[in-house]
């Protein structure tokens, strides 16, 4: 099965994984490819998407995770921000974090199989053991979460004491804020 080669590129430019031998007793969680149309308003094709994906719903809670909570916009912050931008003459940009989450670090250790049709010439019997999190794993989008609350802290955002999900920050006069809804950013 063909995955998209510039995603496995990225992968591996990321350091996502270390390809191991797989320890004694350890569990694997296989992987697989999910095909989309992406489609224009009109309804024509805009492009074919592939995107490679661990199998989270083989995953044990307690064995492979530990929590997954992680806090999303809701609706009505989202409301907010538009009208309040609107109000104020401020302009809004939606952002969406490509990658996203593939950028946090993993606390649990998690194996997975090579990516069918791109296994590494003379490690076809090794695993690859995740450094960062990983499409599909229930933690994921905690990991992501987390790894986007450090860099807003880097960054000197402040977290809103009412809305968990949305950071602020003052420069040179001016209010920022920044609401985020999985792998997307509102920004005013």
């Amino acid at each position: 099965m063909l995955v998209c080669e510039d995603e496995i590129r990225f992968i591996m430019k990321n350091h996502t994984w270390v390809l191991v031998d797989l320890p004694a007793g350890a569990k694997v969680i296989g992987l697989k490819c999910i095909f989309k149309l992406k489609r224009n308003y009109d309804g024509s094709i805009h492009k074919h998407k592939v995107s490679l994906v661990a199998k989270g719903y083989a995953q044990q809670h307690g064995v492979d995770y530990d929590e997954v909570f992680s806090r999303v916009a809701r609706l009505e912050t989202i409301r907010l921000l538009i009208s309040l931008a609107a109000s104020r003459g401020w302009e809004i940009h939606h952002l969406d974090v490509k990658t996203a989450f593939l950028h946090g670090e993993l606390q649990e250790v998690v194996y997975v199989t090579q990516p069918e049709g791109f296994e590494e010439k003379g490690c076809e019997g090794k695993f690859c053991k995740l450094n960062k999190a990983f499409y599909c794993l229930k933690q994921a989008q905690r990991v992501w979460s987390i790894n986007l609350k450090h860099i807003f802290k880097e960054l000197r955002f402040t977290k809103c004491t009412k809305e968990p999900t949305v950071y602020q920050r003052e420069v040179s006069g001016n209010l920022l804020l920044v609401a985020v809804y999985v792998d997307g950013l509102l920004v005013t």
